[in-house]
């Protein structure tokens, strides 16, 4: 609708993609000072979310499935869900069964905004659902831009009960160092 000069100066990353041919829709996010200052700082945040990523899996307090461990050493995860998964873990044991999906279309980059937390037993007793409305707590507690958008608790395939975290987009960049947008 705003042209082409949107798309390539103003609104450089795909969040999603629907569609195609002329009927496609792309939800993208605007940048302020321009393409190269957003993909600039896309660029640091990636390697600052890895940085922070591998850190997350030196916690002994943290337990994380297969897939989320290559999720989180690529750097592919939200800065507000490694901030928030952290403060968890200071106060309890968690367990991340996975991160959520991309939209389709979406570029290089973007990362993960949703992720489905478990406690691990233990503290809260045997059972790691137990934990579950204290992470509730917790969440609900935070302040922009860490409150969550969604939260939510779950029944996964199998029966395991989980909590489900997700961020609204666009993503914040420079969370996790210098503010760089």
């Amino acid at each position: 609708m705003m042209g082409s000069r949107v798309v390539t100066a103003d609104a450089p990353a795909v969040i999603a993609s629907f569609g195609s041919g002329n009927r496609q829709i792309s939800v993208r996010v605007a940048a302020p000072r321009g393409a190269a200052a957003y993909l600039s700082a896309l660029s640091t945040d990636v390697l600052a979310r890895k940085a922070s990523g591998t850190q997350l899996l030196d916690n002994q307090r943290i337990m994380v499935s297969a897939m989320a461990r290559r999720q989180l050493v690529g750097g592919r995860v939200d800065s507000r869900l490694l901030a928030v998964i952290a403060s968890l873990a200071a106060h309890r044991p968690v367990s991340i069964v996975a991160f959520g999906e991309l939209a389709p279309g979406a570029s290089p980059g973007i990362p993960l905004r949703s992720a489905d937390l478990a406690g691990t037993g233990g503290i809260a007793g045997p059972d790691p659902s137990a934990q579950i409305p204290w992470m509730v707590a917790f969440l609900r507690a935070q302040r922009d831009p860490y409150l969550a958008a969604h939260i939510q608790t779950v029944r996964l395939t199998g029966g395991r009960k989980v909590l489900r975290i997700e961020y609204a987009a666009p993503s914040m960049l420079g969370l996790l160092g210098p503010r760089t947008h």
